[in-house]
């Protein structure tokens, strides 16, 4: 789209040829700066480290800069659907996290449902767009995202709880996850109402780019409080943001939506504990692209 990427590769990875890296870093920055309307990066660079790491269960980092991000990957896989994914989402992070933001407390740990949440959804959705994953892998990638959820016991931490813990005392790995699969879910959720409030002339993509207008208008960033992402989706679908606030606060369980014609979640019985329930997709019914695109 006009404007220089640099990417360099420190390691060896003999499994991914380096031109995968380029067409994936390609596909997912053209069209994420093709959504947002966004081509002011006068410079990018991407790094890619190889960390020496078996694949299943290896090392999978990522880091947002400014105009930047790096990955750290497992050097014995083939390019995996949640490497991509990765990518995906630290590429968002352009957005998402360092143009629009929320969160009081220090740390921000209190807005990580939007900056982390919303951009796992898009980093995952506009990989999809960008033919980075299949239709089958964004739903596989998805279905273990929702099934960690599901599975932990910290699925229902209250807000206060969550910033009191989050990267303290008491902190661990699942509760760190939590804020991330619960906004991606609420995101769903929002685009899906908002999609069928407006007869699918609107979704939850106009949303953010509303928040980007404002952000520009503000001086190119700005931390965003609640009541005023709700006001913006309230132009699409009046009171959407309040119910989904409400579970974040008191700890309230967040469902998948039906995709109608697409996919419906179901339950299976948890392999871990049998007392438990998964929610996630399930096969494909007909046609997803009215959700997806």
């Amino acid at each position: 789209r006009g404007q220089p990427v640099t990417i360099t590769l420190e390691g060896v990875f003999p499994k991914i040829p380096d031109n995968e890296f380029v067409d994936v870093a390609s596909r997912l920055l053209e069209t994420q700066r093709a959504t947002w309307n966004d081509d002011n990066f006068p410079y990018f660079l991407i790094h890619f480290l190889a960390k020496p790491s078996v694949c299943n269960g290896g090392t999978l980092l990522g880091t947002a800069h400014p105009n930047s991000f790096r990955a750290v990957l497992p050097d014995q896989c083939t390019f995996q659907p949640s490497m991509k994914q990765l990518i995906s989402h630290e590429l968002m992070h352009m957005w998402i996290g360092k143009k629009i933001k929320v969160g009081e407390q220090e740390g921000h740990y209190d807005g990580k449902w939007f900056t982390e949440g919303w951009t796992d959804y898009y980093g995952r959705l506009l990989a999809y767009r960008a033919g980075v994953l299949t239709e089958d892998q964004y739903f596989e990638t998805l279905n273990r995202h929702i099934e960690k959820y599901y599975l932990t016991d910290e699925r229902t931490v209250t807000l206060k709880e969550l910033v009191s813990r989050f990267y303290k005392r008491g902190s661990n790995k699942e509760l760190e996850g939590v804020p991330y699969q619960q906004g991606e879910i609420m995101a769903w959720r929002l685009n899906k109402d908002i999609k069928e409030k407006t007869l699918f002339k609107n979704s939850l993509d106009d949303v953010v780019r509303d928040m980007l207008k404002i952000a520009e208008l503000s001086g190119g960033v700005k931390n965003f409080k609640p009541e005023e992402i709700g006001a913006v989706i309230d132009k699409y679908d009046p009171g959407a943001l309040r119910e989904e606030l409400d579970k974040i606060v008191n700890g309230g369980l967040f469902i998948p939506p039906e995709l109608p014609r697409c996919r419906q979640p179901y339950k299976t019985p948890s392999s871990i504990n049998y007392s438990r329930v998964v929610l996630s997709y399930g096969p494909r019914m007909r046609d997803c692209s009215p959700w997806l695109n």
